[in-house]
């Protein structure tokens, strides 16, 4: 897709498939309702719809893959490199004066 194509609207249905976090194996949801929504994995399905239409190829996602990488890596950079903020900052800009 490029800027020329004009404003796009995707409307993602889903499940979360995973747990709240790591070491959360999601145990308690219905391995049938897993498989069921895996099958119906709206980027999976948008991913194949662009292939079907020519509109994404290998090289293509090769490159996405790295620009989310980079900017992933680069986001870690400036994290790891910033300090902690200080105790006393931790309700900034939390609340509406």
């Amino acid at each position: 897709l490029s800027p020329q194509d004009g404003p796009i609207l995707i409307e993602a249905v889903t499940i979360r498939v995973r747990g709240h976090s790591e070491h959360d194996d999601a145990s308690y949801v219905p391995r049938e309702l897993l498989t069921e929504w895996q099958e119906k994995d709206p980027i999976a399905r948008f991913e194949a719809l662009l292939r079907k239409n020519r509109r994404l190829t290998d090289e293509i996602k090769k490159e996405i893959d790295g620009r989310i990488d980079r900017e992933i890596e680069d986001g870690y950079s400036i994290a790891e490199q910033n300090f902690w903020p200080e105790p006393e900052d931790a309700l900034t800009d939390v609340y509406a004066d």
